[in-house]
């Protein structure tokens, strides 16, 4: 069928209905709603099923009417937003960019998830105002799969772990501090956050 097909009616009653192969029906048209496995839409468009919009064989938007979770890049999500795409280096993986004007987005905020070597999986947190918050050199903060927190460093190996200054205000208390330099001053280790040398 080609060109262009109108169909009106002065009542609410059913304009369209397509009937698909089998038992069931396609997709109705109804009171200005349309329902797509279902016979009764109650909005706009109404599914009644699962959902998924994309051109290929795995959808880039899937919804799992069962749970109502949400997949992208994927059809199988295990959670409300489930977000998959696959990468063996720190970027290229699952983005989820924040930036404050949509008329530029080389610039804001960024969390997504990597992998490194050695460390595998890592969480990543990258904030720039002149390029991409996602791409290499603009990571800011990191978690890897270890629970090891780096910041200004991609490889943390330690609970945190900082590449830079670091300043604390108030009372902090430590454990074992090693040995090292405190303003050019020599420090001695610590233990037990007791002050005892």
């Amino acid at each position: 069928v080609t060109g262009l097909w109108t169909f009106a009616t002065s009542s609410a009653s059913t304009v369209l209905t397509v009937t698909q192969s089998g038992a069931g029906y396609g997709a109705v048209i109804t009171g200005g709603y349309v329902g797509i496995g279902t016979t009764t839409p109650a909005y706009t468009l109404h599914v009644s099923g699962d959902l998924a919009v994309g051109t290929s064989s795995t959808p880039s938007f899937f919804v799992a009417s069962s749970t109502g979770y949400v997949g992208i890049g994927n059809v199988a999500p295990t959670a409300m937003l489930d977000i998959s795409k696959y990468t063996s280096s720190l970027q290229g993986g699952p983005t989820i960019r924040l930036t404050r004007d949509y008329t530029d987005s080389d610039y804001g905020a960024a969390i997504y998830s990597g992998w490194v070597s050695g460390l595998g999986d890592t969480l990543v947190f990258g904030v720039t105002s002149n390029g991409n918050p996602a791409g290499a050199g603009n990571e800011r903060m990191v978690i890897n799969r270890y629970g090891n927190v780096g910041i200004a460093t991609t490889s943390p190996a330690y609970r945190l772990d900082v590449n830079g200054t670091l300043r604390v205000t108030g009372t902090s208390t430590f454990g074992i501090i090693d040995a090292g330099t405190w303003n050019g001053t020599a420090i001695s280790t610590t233990y037990g956050g007791t002050g005892q040398n």
